[in-house]
Parts: structure tokens; sequence; C-alpha cells
């Protein structure tokens, strides 16, 4: 309400909707982005916000960033996409959300590997 700058980053590149979408309430994540929060400024690692909420089991903020318009496909450094992530940590209600949303199922990694591969290798 007072105009502080929504989407300063700290040092590492991590912004405050970046920083909420792992650990808080979905109210807060919410909150930025009724105020306009960029959904897809990345951190120094290529990672966005969306990664953050599916790499970390966050099925709320994940949908939130999905209705949001958040980009499903953009990747990390690495090459890794949200859809990937999900994919690694097992977490099959995030990945199938993405899915349902239109998510690049076979967008590889930089060295190759793709959602399918990551998950059939972690179980």
């Amino acid at each position: 309400e007072r105009g502080a700058a929504i989407d300063q980053a700290d040092c590492n590149g991590i912004t405050p909707l970046y920083s909420v979408c792992p650990w808080c309430r979905i109210d807060c994540a919410r909150l930025l982005c009724e105020r306009g929060a960029a959904l897809d400024q990345a951190d120094h690692d290529g990672a966005t916000p969306l990664h953050a909420a599916c790499s970390n089991g966050r099925t709320d903020i994940t949908q939130l960033l999905c209705e949001r318009g958040a980009a499903l496909d953009q990747a990390d450094h690495s090459g890794a996409t949200p859809l990937f992530a999900a994919c690694h940590r097992g977490l099959t209600d995030i990945a199938q959300l993405l899915c349902e949303r239109g998510a690049a199922i076979d967008q590889a990694t930089s060295n190759g590997k793709t959602p399918q591969y990551v998950a059939c290798y972690k179980g």
C-alpha cells in the first residue's frame, strides 16, 4: 500500500513472491499476485516462483500461480521445468495439475532427462 518495490530481489534473485511459495500460507502469495508481483521472475539459478511451489509440494500455490498465468514451461539454468521438479520430488498431484494445464511433458533438461525419465527413476 505504501509503494514498496514488489519485485525487488535479494542477492540470490529471490523476490517476495518467490520467497512465500515454498513456506508461507497461500494468503501471502495471493496478496502479492493481486498487487501485480512478477510471476516469472527467476532467481540466480533460473528458477521461478512456480518452480519453488512445485518442488516444495505446494499444490495450493501451484494452482494459484497457474490460474494467474505463470509460465508452465520456463526452465531453470539446468533445463528443469516446474513439471520436472514435481516429478523429481514424486509429487503426483502437482505433476497432474501441471499436465492438465498443458505443461510440456517431453521438455528435457540440459543432460537430456525428461519429467517421465525422472519420475521413473525416482519411483
